[in-house]
């Protein structure tokens, strides 16, 4: 994410989705010993993981949607890609009723892993999870790395808001209600 700037990013879930990357991605991932897996929500000890890894709010947003997890063989973490969280950022409001579109994010990698391709596949898994949900199109919002977005999955820039604009009283008041275990998602 830009420093005073979020970027919501939108990317087509057509049949060049998985044009972009090597054919041999899946496979060369899967031989560096990655074990992927898609779940509903998070399990404590992946809460626990993107706490510790990613911070904000990341743990809590993933349990409310599905993600692809990526482990290796001893199951230590690697990386995720959600989609379909529910908090109630204001940045994603408008696109929550848009017929077609579904929300990516947020998507994480383990130092140690970056640079190997598996945030690519990550993300396109999860964007292929949305097409399969019959979506069109997916949000990817509050990015942060926009050109990861743009060479991966093709997406393209349709907002920016100003950081104090997004980031006012209503997240604030979110965070305490979060932290308090008082945040009823709407």
């Amino acid at each position: 994410m830009s420093g005073a700037t979020l970027i919501n990013m939108l990317a087509e879930l057509d049949d060049q989705l998985w044009s972009r990357v090597s054919p041999d991605l899946y496979r060369s991932t899967l031989d560096r010993g990655v074990v992927l897996h898609e779940r509903q929500g998070a399990t404590p000890s992946q809460q626990a993981w993107l706490r510790r890894t990613f911070g904000g709010l990341w743990a809590e947003e993933v349990a409310t949607g599905y993600a692809w997890f990526a482990t290796d063989w001893d199951g230590n973490e690697l990386g995720f890609a959600a989609y379909d969280c529910r908090l109630d950022f204001p940045w994603l409001r408008k696109w929550r009723d848009e017929p077609g579109v579904g929300i990516f994010g947020p998507m994480g990698v383990a130092e140690s892993e970056r640079k190997r391709g598996l945030g690519s596949l990550l993300c396109l898994l999860a964007l292929q999870s949305l097409k399969n949900q019959r979506c069109t199109r997916a949000l990817i919002g509050a990015v942060g790395p926009e050109a990861f977005y743009e060479r991966v999955c093709g997406a393209r820039r349709v907002e920016a808001f100003s950081r104090a604009q997004m980031l006012g009283v209503g997240l604030r008041h979110m965070l305490q209600s979060v932290a308090t275990g008082k945040w009823r998602n709407r």
